[in-house]
């Protein structure tokens, strides 16, 4: 074992020096780089020094650092120590893009990104400083959100003081870079599938940045945001601009408010994928310097002070965004909080959204012109009443307001248009047996686009087997162009429990009042429930109303105190089948699965799927977490989803999902859709496979069929040999006119030999087909390509000093400039080289190598 001092200092360093000297001769074609210093028929000398550094200072500063010349001539080493390559930015170490199996159950870990020479990083407490790539993560705010990955000088300062309520007292961050790729934010809106083409093509490696956005279904609410992680929620080929998730995403969230009165039998929250990235325009200037700080201080415990100052310069408008922000804190969930912010120009270069999965593009505002500008001002109220009433009181009181001018840009908000959104939701328990419910909300989308609902909802429990809810519902909808939509909605729900394990319930709406636009929505329901026993419980329900008549039975395991199951068959109009499971984390949070199917009177069949997260039962029977709603083909509506995994055995399972859904697009025309996904994998000590295949099939203006295979495969043979190989296919077709959408293809196979006993032989293989036709709503300038690749090396240990080795690569492609058409020219490559190296003392070796392309 090393000791270590932790309380001191200790250092930790690894050099490389590289000295190679060479000629080459060219002829043929290759003739056309004979001005390339290196292929000039002369002699050449190269020159590569590196250096990585980790150690510890006085205990507290921990110092990363490293220096990378990269190989180039010996007299231009001065020039490579100012080099930048634009290309890479928080470069990911992706094995595919080197052998996809070396035999030896290695793992590599990058600790420095740069894409200058040069890494310099400091960290201390909770702060750091470097020198390097970074993101500039200015994302504590709504509107004063400025995220991109740049080279450059970063600081960010957190004072180890903290406040009652465990924020740092003192929080500074700045950053200045001078930009070498422009931004790129791509929204997507969840198709249910995996696969997602970006806008833009060849985007800088590692500059991505996915996150999930769950949002109130009718306002501009997020109601939930995570970050997705590279290599583990989905792979990314940045020079096609594609991204496959690990799993399909799902399109609508299930909507947590506990109303009684519904539009539709099932309702959600709709689900967003962004990506923000770089790329490098055609015609672009490395030089304009992007800066920005933001600092936030808290005066006492309470009292929070914030601002935010960004200046991004550009070849047009420069984009300059700027703001304040304040938060009160009367407790730790409880606060008020207050934002202004102001931008000139749009932030991304670059601004799209798509709803099908990036076959077609519709700019957002960001791409709509330079000349503009905008304020946005925002408040919001969170009040936990048991927190302010020293628990006299329970429930919680949540309001906002969010005013945003049309020219106002963010890079999380770039609407295009005024928007004016504010409500507020309450709950509260006067008693134990009580609890009021307040929601209001209004969102406001242009000029004569508005969106009103108002209700009040009480639940009480009368006696220990008596309970009751009432609830009023005001909904008022103002179209552009359309009619005025506007009913008062009165519904009710009485439980009664006449034995210890059984209860009887009825629930029941009407409208009150309503103009000739809206949709009859009168409903009644009697159902009842029975528990057999701790873990197994059954019920009925039965429905009658303006929207159908029909009957649910089912049943319900519990199959742990925080899991259980449910399975219920519905017959007749707007009957639900349902199959659902739920699952209770320590914190309280329900998260459930289910499947539905309704029919309703002359109208078509809507089926319907609810799923939450994912929950084991037992050691073989896992719920797909998919959180959908749908609704039919003849409506606008929701989206719905079923999946499930189940373990075979110790070894092998299976998961399985359905989609059927109708996208609501403001501005473009609707999307129906189906979706099936059914995916195997088999793991044993010697042998892994998984295959993934998706269906997903749209109509809308573009009736587009789409297929996705995902498979790989791992075989150890021996000790000594093995395979890994992977496929990843896709296919969109236009149905209306029989021609290819989108069109990729992966394939790759792997060899290793690594011999366990005896390791002087060692030899690497692969063999790669590439295949590539870009989607109309990515970049113009994209190429298509197919392409066969093969390489192949190995190295022998002659003796303890002297090795030799070798390597063949080759590539034969074929490419043509314009998308889908014209001819194909060849454009092959093929490389060879043999090495000899001879040990010298202990680190060092000598080699000579000649390589032929």
């Amino acid at each position: 074992a090393l000791p270590v001092d932790v309380r001191g200092e200790y250092m930790f360093m690894v050099g490389l020096a590289n000295l190679t000297i060479g000629k080459n001769d060219t002829r043929g074609v290759l003739e056309l780089i004979e001005d390339d210093e290196e292929f000039d028929d002369d002699a050449f000398v190269n020159a590569r020094g590196a250096f990585y550094l980790k150690g510890k200072i006085k205990g507290k500063y921990l110092v990363t650092a490293q220096l990378d010349t990269r190989e180039e001539a010996f007299r231009d080493l001065d020039d490579q120590l100012r080099r930048r390559d634009r290309t890479a930015l928080l470069r990911e170490l992706d094995p595919e893009r080197y052998y996809p199996v070396y035999g030896d159950d290695s793992t590599a870990y990058a600790d420095v990104d740069t894409q200058g020479a040069y890494y310099v990083r400091v960290d201390w407490d909770k702060s750091r400083a470097l020198w390097g790539n970074f993101n500039t993560d200015l994302t504590a705010n709504e509107f004063a959100h400025y995220s991109r990955t740049l080279y450059g000088a970063q600081l960010v300062y957190r004072k180890p003081e903290l406040t009652a309520y465990g924020d740092h007292k003192h929080v500074l961050s700045g950053f200045v870079s001078e930009a070498q790729s422009a931004s790129s934010h791509n929204e997507f809106q969840a198709t249910g599938g995996s696969l997602y083409y970006l806008q833009q093509q060849d985007i800088v490696t590692g500059s991505e940045k996915i996150w999930i956005e769950i949002r109130e279904r009718d306002s501009t609410q997020v109601l939930e945001r995570y970050a997705l992680r590279p290599g583990v929620d989905y792979d990314i080929d940045y020079f096609q601009g594609r991204i496959i998730l690990s799993r399909p995403l799902s399109q609508i969230a299930r909507s947590v408010a506990p109303a009684i009165i519904q539009d539709e039998p099932l309702q959600g929250d709709s689900v967003f994928m962004l990506v923000d990235y770089e790329y490098v325009p055609t015609a672009f200037s490395f030089d304009n310097v992007v800066a920005g700080v933001r600092g936030k201080t808290w005066v006492g415990d309470a009292l929070g002070i914030g601002a935010t100052l960004v200046d991004e310069e550009r070849d047009a408008q420069d984009y300059a965004l700027q703001g304040v922000d304040l938060t009160y804190r009367l407790g730790r969930g409880s606060y008020v909080s207050g934002e202004f912010a102001q931008s000139e120009a749009s932030q991304a270069s670059s601004g799209f959204s798509s709803a099908d999965g990036g076959l077609t593009f519709a700019p957002t505002a960001a791409s709509a012109g330079d000349t503009r500008e905008g304020d946005a001002v925002g408040a919001e109220v969170q009040l936990d009443l048991a927190e302010m009433s020293d628990n006299r009181h329970q429930g919680d009181v949540r309001a906002w307001y969010k005013d945003r001018d049309a020219g106002f840009s963010s890079s999380r908000d770039d609407r295009g248009n005024d928007t004016r959104d504010r409500g507020v939701h309450a709950r509260w328990r006067p008693i134990d047996a009580v609890q009021l419910s307040v929601r209001s909300k209004q969102l406001d989308t242009g000029e004569d686009d508005s969106r009103t609902t108002h209700s009040v909802q009480i639940d009480s429990d009368i006696t220990e087997k008596l309970a009751a809810g009432l609830e009023v519902q005001r909904s008022e909808r103002i179209r552009a162009g359309g009619p005025e939509e506007n009913a008062t909605l009165a519904g009710g729900r009485i439980t009664y429990r006449f034995l210890a394990d059984t209860q009887l319930y009825a629930k029941a709406q009407s409208q009150v009042a309503a103009n000739d636009a809206y949709s009859d929505n009168d409903q009644y329901a009697l159902g009842v429930n029975h528990r057999h026993s701790e873990s197994l419980s059954f019920g009925g329900e039965a429905v009658t109303g303006d929207r159908g008549d029909g009957l649910i039975v089912g049943m319900d395991y519990r199959v742990s105190q925080r899991a259980g199951m449910s399975v219920s068959a519905g017959f007749g109009d707007q009957a639900d089948s349902l199959v659902t499971a739920d699952y209770t984390l320590e914190n309280g949070l329900n998260l459930y699965g289910s499947f539905a199917r309704t029919e309703a009177d002359n109208q078509p069949e809507k089926t319907s799927y609810t799923l939450g997260q994912r929950k084991a039962f037992g050691n073989r029977l896992e719920v797909f977490a998919e959180n959908q709603l749908s609704d039919s083909d003849a409506q606008t509506g929701l989206t719905h989803v079923f999946g499930i995994d189940y373990n075979l055995s110790r070894s092998t399972g299976l998961e399985f999902s359905l989609q059927r859904s109708t996208i609501e697009q403001t501005d473009a025309d609707d999307i129906s859709r189906h979706a099936a996904t059914a995916g195997i994998y088999v793991r044993r000590d010697r042998t892994r496979l998984s295959t993934r295949l998706e269906y997903r099939r749209d109509r809308s203006a573009i009736d587009s069929t789409q297929w996705l295979s995902v498979s790989a495969f791992e075989w150890k043979q021996t000790r000594d040999y093995r395979w890994l190989g992977r496929l990843h296919y896709s296919i969109t077709r236009d149905d209306n006119d029989d021609t290819d959408l989108a069109r990729f293809t992966e394939a790759s196979v792997g060899f290793a030999y690594r011999p366990a006993l005896h390791d002087r032989f060692n030899w690497l293989s692969r063999v790669t087909w590439l295949e590539d036709l870009p989607t109309i709503g990515q970049d113009a300038s994209a190429v298509d390509e197919r392409a066969w690749v093969l390489a192949t090396e190995g190295a022998y240990a002659l003796t303890s000093r002297w090795e030799v080795g070798g390597k063949l690569a080759g590539k034969r492609a074929e490419l043509r400039q314009q998308r889908g058409e014209g001819s194909w020219y060849s454009a092959d490559t093929r490389f060879y080289a043999a090495r000899l190296r001879y040990h010298l003392i202990k680190h060092w070796d000598a080699f000579g190598e000649y390589r032929w392309l």
